[in-house]
């Protein structure tokens, strides 16, 4: 991290004069959560429309953010149907778009990315529905997904080698396997919705055996057949930055008891064990014990018990303090202390030595700070980003970095889960959208401006959608 240390000095100065700004207090943030970039179609369905804040929780939430304006819009119409109900002691049915805006006057949202519509409203069930517009993105997401009062789950593909078998809103089926992710999956989805989940075979399937059919709800929440997929998606990446080098990787199928790392200073020498039994469900890892400048080879062994042992490929980076990435990370760092609240989170960034740099990451994230290496992970898919969003995207993950929950306010020290919390994450995407909002200029950025829009709707609507996104975190 030798590039953000040379820039410690002019960090502080710019902190000193805006020491602990506006919007941020003492407390020292702490713990992981990366902040989800977004790119499936979101159902929101509260369980008794009346008992406005029933609990919802999602099938899935992934990147790239376009669905942060559908989940606005669609907390937006069940506002909006609350109002009228009240008002009227009625509820408003609408088939597209248009009737919406023109049946509830409280919302005016545009078939942008999504189109719109209620598919069922009563006193006792509320579903409203948004589906993609955007076919060449659909082709590797579910258009659709639609959630309902007795947990079921239903979602439908825009293609695949094997039809999953469409599903109504509400009418069961849901196409478990259709899909490019029916393979990998092996009917892992299959018919958790209704009363015949479909196979899960899927053009990506690879080797792995086809899931066989569920029904209902167990048919989702076992898997609905056996999945025989073992090792790599595809090879490891690993990625030089200023001190440390990340690596990302994806299993298929099952997820391995454990994985063994190995490294090696040359392609052909003897590979030592780096970290055996790496937790078979997280896959990545960052190696700081490194010298700039030096390549490093690493190899991943996936460990199933007593079934086999799969090899990845041999891959390689090299650790550099001018390294591309290195360079942008610092950039993004000094963009970062430009803005008042940002100045603050810089500095904490270089007062606890968070490392700051890129890598391979699950696609449903931008980013995430990893507390276990105290380190700041850009997505790889965001270095093209400019040095105003990766700074923004500093400040979310600076944030996590950075907190303790307030145990004066009655807040527990940590979170159940050890870390991450509504507040948190409220906070984060705040200090997010505040830096945003200093530098941005004349730019636009889908996830940002998204998120923003969030935000501004008040601290008691932000929560109530990012609770949307985080279904099982406390709230504290």
């Amino acid at each position: 991290m030798n590039n953000l240390c040379r820039m410690s000095r002019r960090l502080k100065d710019c902190a000193a004069r805006l020491h602990f700004a506006a919007g941020l207090d003492r407390r020292r943030f702490s713990l992981r959560a990366g902040f989800t970039l977004l790119e499936i179609v979101i159902i929101v369905v509260v369980t008794s429309v009346l008992a406005s804040l029933a609990a919802v929780s999602y099938f899935h939430v992934t990147s790239k953010a376009q669905d942060a304006e559908a989940l606005n819009n669609l907390a937006a119409v069940r506002k909006a149907q609350l109002s009228e109900a009240a008002a009227k002691g009625a509820f408003v049915n609408a088939t597209n778009t248009q009737e919406i805006n023109e049946r509830l006057t409280e919302v005016q949202i545009e078939d942008k990315d999504f189109t719109y519509k209620i598919v069922n409203v009563t006193a006792d069930d509320f579903a409203a529905v948004a589906e993609r517009v955007d076919e060449e993105k659909a082709q590797e997401k579910p258009i659709v997904i639609a959630m309902y009062a007795d947990g079921h789950v239903g979602y439908t593909y825009a293609s695949g080698s094997s039809s999953g078998g469409s599903s109504s809103y509400g009418g069961g089926g849901g196409s478990s396997g259709g899909g490019s992710s029916g393979g990998s999956s092996g009917g892992s989805l299959g018919g958790s919705s209704g009363s015949s989940g479909s196979s899960g075979s899927g053009s990506s399937g690879g080797s792995s055996s086809t899931g066989s059919s569920g029904d209902g709800s167990s048919g989702g929440s076992t898997g609905g057949g056996t999945v025989a997929a073992m090792g790599f998606t595809y090879p490891p990446v690993a990625t030089g930055n200023d001190g440390f080098v990340t690596i990302g990787w994806a299993g298929i199928g099952i997820y391995p008891d454990s994985y063994d790392i190995y490294r090696s200073t040359s392609a052909a020498g003897e590979f030592e064990l780096l970290y055996e039994n790496w937790y078979g469900t997280t896959d990545y890892y960052t190696d700081l014990t490194v010298t700039n400048d030096t390549t490093y080879y690493y190899r991943i062994d996936a460990h199933y018990g007593e079934q086999a042992t799969y090899s990845s490929e041999i891959f390689s980076a090299t650790p550099s303090a001018t390294s591309q990435y290195a360079l942008q990370a610092a950039e993004a760092l000094l963009e970062l202390a430009t803005s008042p609240t940002g100045a603050t989170i810089a500095e904490i960034i270089l007062l606890y030595d968070v490392k700051v740099g890129f890598g391979n990451c699950d696609n449903s994230v931008a980013a995430w700070y990893e507390p276990l290496f105290n380190t700041i992970r850009i997505n790889l898919d965001e270095f093209s980003s400019t040095a105003e969003v990766q700074a923004a995207i500093l400040a979310h993950e600076g944030t996590h970095a950075w907190w303790t929950n307030d145990i004066n306010q009655g807040q527990p020290e940590r979170g159940e889960n050890l870390g991450d919390s509504i507040d948190q994450e409220y906070n984060a995407f705040l200090n997010g959208a505040t830096v945003w909002g200093d530098i941005k200029g004349g730019q636009t950025d889908y996830n940002q401006d998204s998120w923003a829009s969030v935000i501004a709707q008040g601290e008691a609507d932000a929560k109530e959608v990012i609770r949307l996104y985080y279904p099982d975190l406390p709230e504290y």
